[in-house]
């Protein structure tokens, strides 16, 4: 398998597969895409950024906000305790000024 990470693709090894797939029995149980697409066959990338992110500890940057009992990007990453934040926090965190 393979994750997207800054502008580069890169093989994952055998415990990213199982963190991966982790992250896919949530998408396979609803809970992390809708079930109108997972009847389109649509693709998912969420449970591979969030298990990459994992892996290399680092944190998601997401306009998604935690909701009780919802399958949001940053529901998963706290469930798998994954740093998530949104643009701002993390324009904030890297010092960007405009």
């Amino acid at each position: 398998m393979w994750c997207w990470i800054k502008s580069s693709f890169v093989d994952l090894d055998g415990w990213q597969n199982g963190v991966v797939l982790v992250c896919l029995g949530w998408v396979f149980k609803g809970r992390l895409i809708s079930k109108k697409a997972r009847l389109q066959g649509k693709e998912v990338a969420d449970p591979y950024l969030i298990a990459k992110a994992k892996v290399l500890n680092i944190c998601v940057v997401t306009e998604e906000k935690l909701k009780d009992n919802a399958a949001k990007i940053p529901n998963v990453c706290q469930n798998f305790d994954v740093c998530c934040m949104n643009l701002e926090q993390f324009m904030q965190k890297e010092r960007w000024s405009f």
